[in-house]
């Protein structure tokens, strides 16, 4: 009787499907930074020239990059 549950409670945790979820996550979350790096990258000289004529107009000292 008491192996019995033993064995139907370890037989419910292997089939337990918390792993599942956490790739699914671990998926979204990359592919979330994918699609960041890809903004970043294709408006990355105009955002720098953004903030370079921000700094330039209050007076910054030293070069933008």
């Amino acid at each position: 009787m008491l192996t019995q549950q033993l064995l139907n409670a370890f037989s419910s945790r292997l089939r337990a499907e918390d792993g599942q979820g956490m790739a699914e996550y671990g998926l979204v979350i990359s592919l979330i930074a994918v699609v960041v790096i890809g903004v970043v990258t294709a408006l990355g000289t105009q955002v720098n020239s953004l903030f370079c004529a921000w700094w330039s107009a209050m007076g910054g000292a030293g070069t933008c990059l």
